[in-house]
């Protein structure tokens, strides 16, 4: 049986500026974080499929509505809509390199230090 991970268990570290740093310890808390998003994935899949014909419809009722319109008019939502997908990519990759590069401190200026009995 492996004994749970507890902080004292974790690698001390000391940095060049005397603060000591711990590595990242896996907790009970990543594996539901994870369980949860598989679990809402999975519910997204199945009303998608469930639900796909009245996506059809309403796509259908969105063209519809857009045909009076002068042809300059009916591509406006779809640029707003490739936009925003693009300007979301573009943020969530900004935010999960920002928050990578804050957890994890830069190897070069860190030296084991030796623990003291």
């Amino acid at each position: 049986m492996i004994a749970p991970a507890t902080p004292d268990a974790a690698i001390r570290i000391e940095a060049e500026d005397g603060t000591d740093r711990r590595d990242h310890i896996r907790s009970p808390v990543d594996v539901l974080r994870l369980v949860v998003g598989v679990v809402t994935a999975a519910v997204g899949i199945v009303v998608a499929n469930l639900f796909d014909s009245s996506l059809l419809a309403l796509s259908e009722d969105g063209s519809g509505l857009l045909s009076d319109l002068p042809s300059w008019v009916q591509r406006i939502p779809a640029s707003v809509l490739a936009i925003a997908v693009l300007a979301a990519v573009v943020g969530a990759l900004a935010w999960a390199q920002e928050g990578r590069s804050r957890r994890r401190p830069d190897p070069s200026s860190l030296r084991p230090r030796r623990e003291e009995s």
